[in-house]
């Protein structure tokens, strides 16, 4: 039985083992640095092999064990790499994300992969390369400056300097302790000069069937192997001269090395489960909310030193928002390295030749977030190659190149991170769009030829909206693109659609950086209190009545030298009037407050009554009833008890056609 308190950690390090192994298959495939990406995929296979027959998962120890099997003839050089091999490892990868999947979801992980285990059972037994290959085939070691230096010092005065590769029995139990024993030995005969792996790795058992150990000494081949030999459970010993040539490493390479070998200072991480930052940031926003109530009680009571514990009890716990908030971020690399894989598989299955363009995989979201992200990014992305895309002859034909592209783009702007996807296929149809959307009454024939291209391409989020031709199995059966603006809305974002027929299309997605804890503008209009995210301001203003102007029945404000557009917040919201104190009658007979915001790379206002002070809030997400209201994109408790809504100014001014 599966052991269930490592479970959530082997789920988690399966996945980043497994984007490791497509990650270094695709770069395998560009036929650089092969050694390289063998060596890496082999030690995540390894890794993972002895993951899951530690969790016991028989079906993922097997088609693992026989991938490394593969693997290790590869790195040792006693096969040749073809590209029928690198298809089943691909094959081979996709069957166990499958199956980690399954275990993650409670099911049965049990697949059937004898197909994919006797393919790569049969690739090991392929013809070996020459006996001389054979012969002098190792690891390609690759040294750091100062290590050539002691090799070619060693051989300038007379001195041997051999590669020693041990290969432990299957059985053999305490490795580590059988590879201290080898060290030990070989330590009275000459000097180490390198250790493959580490020496720290060595000693930790983490390391797979052999060791290679660089020596400088005077004995000869006989002697060493006779030595280590006499040994138990060892199953060989190669000892090879080293050669001069190959100690001349690639220059960029041993650079990388040396930076490598450079570094001191080590960064220490620890796991913790998401359940706990979940508890933690629960009980952090219900502190948040007490925050706020004692400050409003330290207001009102005026006392210099209870002020004065106020705020620095502020000024700390801003600081371990901070903390707390980071902790929960992660980068978007974690969903963007499932793609490239997933893309090759497709461009193969379609006869398309697509490449994939990823830049911006170190931009931050929160975990909650990049959580939800994934599947709706991966139906655009199919959509994008089986309906976007062309095939490699009708580009050709049109004058485009054979290869199609798909951008994948993440960048981070404001308080919000936004994600593109873009293609450089065939683009929308306007007039398939605008027949669908009169079929199915989103627009009359009339509303139909005045709509620009940009808002008639909204329309392909509407529930069952699809102009594809023919349902196929890989963007499926015209349904999903209404489930994807849904997701996005519902993590607080948005989604738009950029065209041009011929030339390709563009997803733009933008998204919060967090869900939870927001610094926000209070403002007051009659007697409710709205919340503004100070990410959406560019200012507050205070201008005269005669600053509003009315132009083509539209209320306008003089601002900086602009004529700006003017939203009446009472209006918009529905707010009733209230009467007001004197004070305030006689404010608003001669002034108005606004909040000064951005749209479209310009500015926009949104008259208000007061302004009541900028603080950190929790966001709490509306119940369905409410999330369909436009202009407000949650609520928070204040100190006092009041709840306010939050306001997204954005979303305010496109409802309103600004």
């Amino acid at each position: 039985m599966a052991q269930h308190e490592y479970l959530h950690l082997f789920i988690e390090e399966s996945f980043e083992h497994l984007q490791n192994v497509q990650q270094h298959l695709l770069s395998l495939e560009q036929e650089e640095d092969v050694m390289l990406h063998i060596e890496e995929i082999f030690r995540s296979a390894h890794t993972l092999k002895g993951m899951a027959a530690t969790m016991e998962y028989k079906t993922i120890t097997e088609l693992t064990h026989t991938m490394e099997n593969v693997l290790d003839g590869l790195r040792k050089e006693e096969l040749s790499l073809q590209p029928a091999m690198i298809d089943v490892l691909f094959q081979s990868a996709d069957a166990l994300e499958a199956m980690v999947r399954d275990i993650e979801r409670g099911e049965e992980n049990d697949h059937d992969v004898s197909t994919l285990v006797l393919q790569l059972e049969q690739m090991t037994k392929q013809p070996a390369a020459s006996m001389e290959a054979a012969v002098t085939a190792s690891l390609d070691i690759d040294y750091f400056p100062f290590e050539r230096t002691v090799i070619e010092q060693a051989v300038t005065t007379g001195l041997n300097v051999y590669e020693i590769t041990v290969m432990f029995e299957a059985s053999a139990v305490l490795k580590a302790v059988r590879a201290f024993m080898v060290v030990q030995k070989l330590d009275e005969y000459g000097e180490m000069v390198k250790s493959i792996p580490s020496a720290e790795e060595i000693e930790n058992d983490q390391f797979d069937q052999s060791i290679t150990l660089v020596y400088v000494t005077d004995a000869s081949v006989g002697t060493l192997q006779n030595e280590v030999e006499r040994i138990s459970e060892i199953e060989r010993v190669t000892v090879q001269p080293v050669q001069l040539a190959k100690a001349q490493s690639k220059q960029e390479h041993s650079q990388k090395e040396k930076k490598q070998g450079e570094k001191v200072e080590l960064t220490k991480t620890v796991r913790i489960n998401t359940d706990r930052m979940e508890l933690l940031m629960n009980l952090f926003e219900e502190f948040v909310i007490e925050r706020g109530q004692l400050e409003q009680v330290a207001h009102t009571i005026g006392h210099p030193d209870l002020t004065s514990s106020v705020d620095r009890i502020k000024r700390t716990s801003s600081q371990l928002q901070e903390v707390i908030l980071s902790m929960r971020m992660m980068t978007v690399e974690r969903v963007f390295n499932r793609f490239p894989s997933m893309i090759r598989k497709l461009s193969k299955e379609l006869g398309k030749d697509i490449v994939i363009d990823i830049s911006g995989q170190d931009t931050e979201l929160d975990r909650s977030i990049i959580d939800e992200i994934g599947d709706p990014l991966v139906h655009l992305l199919r959509n994008a190659i089986d309906h976007g895309i062309e095939t490699p002859n009708l580009r050709k034909q049109i004058g485009k190149p054979e290869k199609g592209r798909v951008t994948l783009e993440a960048y981070h702007r404001g308080n919000h991170v936004y994600i593109d996807i873009s293609d450089d296929g065939a683009g929308i149809n306007r007039e398939r769009v605008m027949k669908k959307a009169i079929e199915n009454n989103l627009i009359s024939e009339s509303d139909a030829e005045s709509r620009s291209d940009f808002d008639l391409f909204q329309l392909l989020f509407a529930p069952g909206f699809s102009t594809a031709k023919e349902v196929t199995d890989v963007s499926g059966r015209g349904v999903g693109l209404d489930v994807v603006k849904q997701t996005f809305e519902q993590l607080g974002g948005k989604i738009i659609i950029q065209s041009e027929e011929g030339k390709g299309s563009t997803f733009s997605i933008q998204l919060p950086l967090t869900l939870s804890i927001m610094d926000v503008l209070l403002i007051q209009c009659e007697e409710e209190i709205y919340g503004i995210p100070t990410s959406q301001l560019i200012e507050t203003a205070i201008a005269p009545l005669e600053d509003k102007i009315v132009m083509q029945g539209q209320v306008m404000l003089q601002y900086r030298g602009q004529i700006i557009p003017v939203i009446e917040l009472k209006e918009a919201f529905q707010i009733p009037a209230h009467s007001l104190g004197d004070e305030q009658a006689q404010f608003e007979d001669t002034f108005t407050s606004y909040l000064i915001v951005k749209h479209n790379k310009k500015a926009a206002a949104i008259s208000v009554d007061q302004f009541i002070g900028q603080q950190d809030v929790v966001i709490k997400p509306l119940g369905k009833r409410l999330s369909t209201v436009q202009g407000i994109s949650g609520a928070t408790i204040l100190g006092d008890g009041t709840i306010a809504f939050i306001m997204d100014a954005v979303q305010l001014l496109e409802e309103r056609g600004r």
